[in-house]
């Protein structure tokens, strides 16, 4: 939350960390499966290639209140300030770690931060040496290969390139369409670190292109007005990421970051080009203050063609994002600690903002510390939500006219904040550890659709009774919650975690004169529990199980369902693994989440046994 090295027991924030180990018993293949391990993140997969991510509520296709980056790179799409999930391609074993930060992180991360954070940060050159070989059989991957290679320039010069083929699709059929929900993309990743003694610097760069298909309702303004087709969208992506980091001395170090990202979707002859930068200082000042500041600044180039159900005005837009930012950790005493910290932004949109928090750390004793946190965040509003005209609804209507409703954007859509208050416990033993978080958000100037008066109109050149559905702002939310998480470690070659999360959303469009307005993110489960043992059974036999259980979503008609995993792995030898398992079993054979602003109709999720070979030499 620091933005700094700290230990975890030293944060005052909602912080929970996937570890390398953690990600490679669990047999996930994708990004949205590994942060099912992290409590308070909700993800839900709608199909092969789409999922709904989001943590502390707002979901959907288009979840837009989780700031998620790859080594400080934020991926965010311009068009809808979500992720496409199914571009995030990076191989599971090229991550070092995963931070989850939950709740505000705006006064030092920025934009989107408003539920919660996740930063992937990826292995070092020189800690991927050597080559590696890794192939998967399963029933949604039915065949996937990975490759990569670590070298050394010199000896303060390390490299590693890596490539990947990725096949993903739902067995069985999906609204009558056999296999109709697949996806099939390339990847190809190098990364460069080097230097030696104070200065260190890294170059990311990677490649990937893809396509698949997906099962949508495709409307029109003729009998029978709506059609269930199979559709092909496909993607291609770019990114390059270059950081030097500076060691002044033990009390202060700096940060340079450079990066450039573009990407290409067919579904909307959607492309946006990101170049942006960031400098960040760190300095400890005397015996109790700890500073951290920095800048930074974005440019954004998009365009989006349409598909004529959807369409933006205008096409095309520039757009930038200017920030700078303060943060001071004071320490009072040895035990206790307060950190202030203000992000001062400003948006071609909305203007010049600012985003205050404030934040206490008592460590009780050297196993228990509490902590609380008040917070304003703010997110902009995206290009969907002021310039968005989508046919999202056709019927039969008087005198053979067709009656349509619109989901409408509005130029005067305007930013969107949350106050939020936490507070935190957390026990740290030798062989157990506890941490437990508490919430309380209000949500103002919540982006929301209104419904406007039936007129005529023309839509696709035909005369129509049009019913609009605008964005605008004025919704209010309330949210409170509890999430907890545990581990444990009974015997040294046996590991269990697990955590349970505690979620109210409560919509309130008062600060309106209409009471018409409904959310355009959709809503999550109230609870969700998770659980997870890891053992070696012999210095070659490890085993798994993962056990997870996510509560109703009514709105949504989305049954409680529950899904365990099992793996094991044989390690024939110190450089071969033979790994097998099964995912999803005891769901129940149904969808997990169902969108309401999205064309893609679910598919349900079935069991996955998969068989895999691990290589390295």
């Amino acid at each position: 939350m620091s933005r700094k090295a700290q230990e975890l027991d030293r944060t005052a924030a909602a912080v929970y960390v996937i570890t390398r180990e953690d990600i490679r018993r669990s047999g996930a293949t994708t990004l949205p499966d590994v942060l099912r391990m992290a409590p308070g993140v909700s993800v839900s997969e709608l199909a092969a290639n789409t999922w709904s991510v989001t943590a502390r509520g707002f979901g959907g296709v288009n979840a837009n209140k989780l700031l998620v980056l790859i080594d400080g790179r934020s991926i965010y799409t311009p068009l809808n300030g979500g992720v496409s999930w199914e571009m995030q391609m990076l191989p599971l074993d090229a991550i070092e770690q995963v931070e989850v930060i939950r709740g505000p992180g705006g006064s030092l991360w920025g934009a989107n931060a408003i539920n919660g954070v996740i930063n992937i940060i990826t292995q070092s050159a020189d800690l991927a040496q050597g080559a590696r070989v890794q192939t998967r059989v399963s029933r949604y991957e039915p065949g996937t290969f990975d490759v990569a290679y670590g070298g050394a320039f010199g000896s303060s010069a390390h490299y590693v390139a890596s490539g990947r083929y990725f096949q993903r699709s739902t067995p069985g059929t999906t609204a009558g369409f056999p296999h109709g929900d697949d996806s099939e993309a390339y990847y190809g990743r190098t990364r460069i670190d080097w230097g030696a003694g104070a200065d260190k610097f890294s170059l990311q760069s990677d490649a990937e292109r893809g396509q698949g298909t997906q099962v949508q309702q495709v409307l029109s303004l003729n009998a029978p007005y709506r059609n269930t087709v199979l559709a092909s969208p496909s993607f291609s992506g770019f990114s390059s990421n270059l950081t030097w980091k500076r060691s002044h001395s033990s009390r202060a170090d700096s940060s340079l970051q450079a990066y450039y990202t573009s990407s290409t979707h067919s579904h909307l002859q959607e492309s946006y080009h990101i170049t942006g930068g960031e400098v960040k200082h760190h300095r400890a000042l005397g015996e109790r203050h700890d500073l951290v500041l920095g800048t930074e600044y974005r440019f954004i180039d998009s365009w989006v063609g349409g598909n004529g159900l959807i369409t933006l005005r205008p096409s095309g837009i520039d757009s930038y994002v200017a920030t700078s930012f303060v943060q001071d950790e004071v320490a009072l005493s040895k035990a206790l600690t307060i950190t202030g910290g203000v992000k001062l932004g400003h948006d071609s949109v909305p203007g010049l903002e600012l985003q205050p928090s404030g934040r206490v750390l008592w460590t009780v004793s050297a196993q228990h510390s509490v902590w609380g946190a008040v917070s304003r965040v703010v997110r902009p509003p995206n290009r969907f939500e002021r310039g968005m005209h989508v046919i999202t609804a056709v019927s039969p209507g008087p005198g053979g006219l067709p009656v349509v409703v619109t989901l409408d954007g509005s130029p005067d859509t305007s930013t969107e904040s949350i106050a939020e208050v936490e507070a935190g416990y957390r026990a740290q033993y030798r062989t157990f550890s506890v941490d437990v978080t508490a919430f309380k958000g209000n949500y103002f100037n919540l982006t929301g659709l209104e419904r406007g008066t039936a007129a005529p109109a023309m839509e696709l050149g035909t005369p129509v009774v049009r019913i609009p559905l605008t964005a605008v702002n004025g919704g209010r939310g309330d949210t409170h919650g509890v999430e907890a998480a545990a581990a444990w470690k009974p015997a040294a070659r046996w590991h269990v975690a697990g955590h349970y999360a505690f979620l109210d959303v409560k919509f309130d469009d008062s600060d309106r004169s209409s009471s018409s307005a409904v959310p355009i993110n959709g809503p999550t489960p109230r609870h969700q529990f998770h659980l997870r043992t890891f053992v070696d059974l012999s210095r070659n036999v490890e085993a798994s199980a993962l056990l997870f259980r996510a509560g109703a979503i009514s709105p949504l008609n989305i049954p409680a369902a529950t899904r365990l995993d099992l793996q094991a792995a044989w390690s024939l030898s110190s450089d071969l693994k033979v790994v097998g398992g099964v995912r999803s079993l005891l769901h129940g054979d149904a969808a997990e989440y169902a969108d309401r602003t999205a064309s893609v109709i679910p598919t349900p999720v079935r069991p996955n046994p998969y068989a895999e070979v691990r290589w390295k030499f």
